[in-house]
């Protein structure tokens, strides 16, 4: 019957793996103190400090991890990687509406622009097109339908990115402890615990502050509406009166209003949802998850050269 092992263990699975290590080295000192083997017993004594270092460290990981969730999970019901994925979902469905209303934006512009007037003065005749003008908009609207679906892509593979550390990237933890528990690889063993604080432990928490910073944001633009139909465009709806800010210009203009409507309906998902939240903040967390990778490498003897990620792009 094969043997199936969960990686989501990751906790059982480190204690096993330092008990392991401790016990090896325990038994090397016995064997260097039974068989009077100096270098034997000499090596297996500096191990044995290295192997206390690392059950101490890993028993210290393990239960700041389980505080850390206990407590967000009876404050919020959730632990720090569900709250970051209802984020992450919760923005790529805000990105779903927006694409919806975009292409719809698009199809009734495309058709108004395509409309053509046939004059025949004489037997050649010419057409006019009327609505030509409105070429600069549908332009901007297909702009806008590809970024936001480039957007909805980038957040997608931070759902996944984020499900992948909770359940697989934390096995790096227990290959770390028996790195360290030699000398030729005690800084690379550094190196992958570095890696699983900042990860399992520190990103999180960044898409927790994230969700956040959306929900007061939110709260605050859904303040003050922008103007979301033709009577308030035309600064004649009775938004107007109870509410002169709500209206894009309190002048009936019909072109002028209309246009500026629907730019600001556009402008603000754009730069708030597909620059802001999809963009610029992940890739805050990212640089800051690195930064502090990099100085938690260090406290464990090891060293992380983050400039060398460049050659990836």
């Amino acid at each position: 019957m094969p043997i199936v092992v969960s990686w989501a263990e990751w906790q059982a699975i480190t204690l096993a793996v330092v008990s392991l290590m401790f016990s090896l080295v325990s038994l090397a000192y016995m064997i260097g103190t039974g068989f009077h083997l100096p270098k034997l017993q000499g090596w297996a004594k500096d191990e044995l400090y290295q192997a206390l270092a690392s059950l101490l460290l890993a028993v210290l990981l393990i239960t700041f991890i389980s505080t850390i969730d206990t407590t967000m999970s009876s404050i919020y019901g959730k632990d720090p990687f569900d709250i970051a994925r209802d984020y992450v979902n919760t923005v790529t469905a805000g990105l779903g509406t927006f694409f919806t209303g975009f292409v719809a934006y698009d199809v009734y512009f495309q058709l108004f622009k395509s409309a053509v007037l046939k004059a025949m003065p004489s037997q050649t005749g010419f057409d006019i097109n009327p609505l030509i003008g409105l070429a600069p908009l549908t332009a901007m609207l297909s702009l806008s339908i590809e970024a936001t679906l480039g957007a909805m892509a980038l957040l997608f593979g931070m759902s996944a990115f984020i499900s992948f550390i909770q359940y697989q990237l934390s096995i790096i933890l227990p290959i770390g402890m028996v790195l360290r528990a030699f000398p030729f690889s005690r800084s690379a063993g550094g190196a992958l615990i570095a890696v699983f604080l900042g990860f399992y432990v520190f990103y999180p928490f960044f898409w927790v502050f994230d969700s956040y910073i959306y929900s007061d944001v939110t709260a605050a633009m859904y303040a003050f509406p922008l103007a979301n139909t033709a009577t308030t465009a035309l600064g004649i709806g009775s938004e107007c009166i109870q509410c002169p800010m709500c209206c894009v210009a309190n002048v009936p203009d019909l072109s002028g209003n209309m246009f500026l409507s629907i730019i600001m309906n556009l402008t603000y998902p754009v730069i708030y949802y597909i620059f802001i939240l999809a963009l610029l903040l992940p890739i805050f967390n990212l640089i800051m998850v690195l930064i502090l990778i990099n100085e938690l490498a260090k406290i464990f003897g090891s060293e992380i050269d983050i400039t060398g990620l460049s050659g990836l792009i």
